[in-house]
């Protein structure tokens, strides 16, 4: 897979419970897993679309390609956000650096090498402050922001849209912090949102259309949320 800057390529849910997580989505999307020590991939037939690591957070966290995370990383300070593991080698597999931007939300810089990821159908950032989260990451990963309508983005990259910017007001946004939402492609999201009930997930919002597709805000058992959609 080629990927242009900033593409999102790979999600890994970090929770406490990684036994609970892979009955959750094992049995929602039919997944199997490979274990690898300290974490797990995630499989949909043969196809890795996901990892699974059992540590504090409870967040699907995103990898971000680029073409060089060493000057990726070194970018970061200067934009406004941290870095906060320092860019080193996963042999196997490719390059490695996490940052947070500057509202704090973590992410993962990722330069491929023999793994280039996969399972992502979208991804969007809810945040507040959404002029300066664009210019962040148009310096970091040199995304070019297309206003869609008054409260939303797209980031473009490579000519293409790669990802969206939700801006967070707090009459409907309060108290709930910045986050990724990762939206993964189901084909039919009103049975995915009925079955994830069933297994002891929640479903916070829909399903409902959208432009992208009809669509389900889903909670897995430890809270943490992502999008099933089923594509137009």
């Amino acid at each position: 897979m080629e990927f242009s800057e900033g593409t999102p390529c790979w999600a890994q849910l970090l929770t406490p419970d990684a036994a609970a997580a892979k009955r959750f989505y094992g049995g929602l999307f039919g997944w199997t897993f490979d274990e690898r020590g300290a974490w797990t991939m995630c499989l949909d037939g043969a196809r890795p679309v996901a990892q699974i690591t059992q540590a504090p957070g409870e967040v699907w966290e995103v990898f971000l390609t680029t073409s060089d995370v060493a000057a990726a990383a070194a970018s970061v300070p200067g934009a406004g956000g941290t870095v906060l593991e320092e860019p080193f080698d996963v042999p196997g597999y490719g390059h490695y650096a996490r940052a947070a931007d500057p509202a704090g939300t973590p992410f993962v810089l990722w330069q491929p090498r023999e793994f280039t990821g996969g399972g992502l159908h979208w991804l969007d950032l809810n945040t507040r402050d959404g002029e300066r989260i664009d210019a962040f990451y148009t310096a970091v990963l040199s995304y070019d922001p297309h206003s869609a309508s008054g409260d939303y983005t797209l980031w473009h990259s490579g000519g293409r849209p790669v990802g969206g910017r939700l801006e967070m007001d707090d009459s409907e946004w309060a108290g709930i912090p910045e986050h990724w939402m990762t939206y993964f492609a189901v084909a039919d999201v009103d049975s995915v949102a009925s079955l994830a009930e069933d297994l002891g997930g929640t479903v916070g919002h829909g399903p409902v259309p959208s432009p992208r597709g009809r669509l389900a805000i889903i909670g897995d058992p430890s809270g943490i949320p992502f999008t099933a959609i089923t594509p137009t």
